[in-house]
Formats: C-alpha cells, structure tokens, sequence
C-alpha cells in the first residue's frame, strides 16, 4: 500500500559575534513517538570582510514523545572561506527538541538562515 509522503519545511534565523553558538532552527518534536529525517542547508554571511559559509545537514532525530535521540551517523557538508573555517554546523537534540547550530567565528559578526525539510514516521 503506498502512502503519500508529506514533507515539512521549517525555516530560522540567528546571528552569532565571535565564536559563539546560536541555533538556527529549534523543532519541538511533539508527544507522538517516532522518527525524523532532515536535510538542512544553512547559509552564513559576514558582511565587513565580506565572507561566507554553508552547511548542508542530513540526519535523523528518534523521539519517544518526551526525548528526543540523535541517531549516529549525520552527513555534514562545509562550504567554507579561510576566515570562516573555524565555523561549523550541526544537528542536534535537547530535550525533546532537535536544533540546528551554527558556531560563528572570533571577530566575526554572521547572520545565518536555514531551511530544514523533514519527514515524520511513527
């Protein structure tokens, strides 16, 4: 039996100063047990040098409807200038929420945006 598949798309902002971390996207998962798939693309950019930085983000996120798991195995692709290498960005949980981070770059004011897209099964 074939089921139609539905996918969601979420978008965030966030800006960091310094090497600091800020989550672009936070997703509370909900009270119904099941599993995410994601891919993320996240794009930075720093106006005075000018320099920027992308992430593309693949992962999964198991939650049981009260916490969420982060499953093994993320696949993280860097696009990256010399004066943004220092950056990273990843998928994570807290609680029952996955969040999409960025860490930003000493002296380095950066706005970043993300769009997620994710599909939900229980």
């Amino acid at each position: 039996c074939f089921k139609e598949l539905s996918i969601t798309r979420v978008i965030g902002t966030t800006t960091t100063v310094g090497a600091v971390t800020g989550d672009v996207i936070t997703l509370s998962l909900g009270a119904t047990p099941g599993t995410y798939t994601f891919d993320c693309k996240i794009t930075g950019f720093n106006s005075a040098t000018p320099s920027g930085v992308g992430y593309t983000i693949v992962g999964s996120v198991r939650t049981t409807g009260a916490a969420a798991t982060l499953l093994s195995n993320q696949a993280v692709d860097s696009f990256e200038e010399a004066s943004t290498v220092a950056c990273t960005g990843t998928l994570a949980v807290s609680g029952n929420s996955a969040i999409f981070r960025v860490l930003g770059a000493a002296g380095l004011t950066i706005n970043w945006k993300a769009v997620a897209e994710y599909v939900f099964v229980s």
